[in-house]
């Protein structure tokens, strides 16, 4: 083998896939901003982010840009079945987005300078064809987003 390797032999590109990417981007963004309960009770995987409305000073920026336009994650996340990595997925709780979204409102409520009533939340589920999606979802959105 002389000369230099030639990658593209090896180079797969998929335009269709960028646009299957920035549809869901743009789902997400455009889904309802709810409240951040520790309520809700379904075992459903995809991607969330969490918003920031209260009047922490560390936080202002964001919060003063949410209030006009709710356009700016403080946080995004992502659940996903135990086991997706390996290619073995399992039905748990381990990859419940509402899960998650509990376990941050365990978190805010343990601090004393924080209240779980300033915060909002948007989420996209995605189904089992889907699923697969999540982890290049999660990692566009933070792009798209920078949230803290």
């Amino acid at each position: 083998m002389n000369g230099p390797f030639d990658s593209d032999p090896h180079l797969f590109k998929a335009p269709e896939f960028a646009s299957i990417v920035e549809e869901a981007i743009h789902f997400f963004s455009n889904s309802p901003i709810q409240e951040v309960h520790s309520t809700y009770h379904m075992n459903i995987r995809g991607v969330y982010g969490l918003y920031y409305f209260g009047d922490y000073e560390l936080y202002a920026s964001i919060a003063e840009r949410n209030r006009a336009k709710s356009d700016q994650p403080i946080y995004v996340g992502k659940a996903v079945s135990s086991g997706k990595r390996t290619g073995q997925s399992r039905n748990q709780d381990t990859g419940n987005v509402l899960s998650r979204l509990w376990e941050h409102t365990q978190s805010i409520n343990a601090t004393n300078n924080l209240s779980i009533g300033d915060f909002k939340c948007r989420f996209v589920f995605l189904g089992k064809r889907e699923e697969d999606l999540i982890e290049v979802l999660e990692a566009r959105l933070i792009r798209k987003f920078q949230p803290l």
